[in-house]
């Protein structure tokens, strides 16, 4: 439990950290949805190398973006309503999260 507990604190860590954008408006919730999911693929991608990891990877839900400012060029800081669904088990969570647009057009979280 303890593994699981460290594998979905760095599944969340990482996705948050993918949420960054640069641009002149703040992320949609789809945008930062589609942000989470591409995250979450790339956790269950490498946990599948590690065998009984791979169906352990977090898969994140945002409910809702409570609001966005721009807190200097490119760089929103937005609160989100999310739910985390990992083994069988939910946290709704709301957090404060920094993103940019990265080259691609997706969002990746800054600091």
């Amino acid at each position: 439990m303890k593994a699981a507990r460290k594998f979905l604190t760095f599944g969340l860590i990482s996705a948050i950290a993918t949420l960054v954008g640069c641009g002149g408006s703040a992320p949609s919730k789809d945008e930062v949805q589609a942000m989470f999911d591409k995250e979450a693929q790339s956790i269950a991608q490498a946990a599948g190398a590690k065998g009984s990891m791979s169906n352990m990877a977090p898969k994140v839900s945002v409910n809702e973006i409570k609001g966005c400012e721009q807190v200097r060029d490119n760089v929103f800081r937005c609160t989100l309503d999310v739910t985390t669904t990992m083994l069988g088990r939910q946290i709704n969570k709301v957090a404060a999260i920094q993103m940019t647009q990265s080259s691609d057009g997706g969002w990746v979280v800054v600091q």
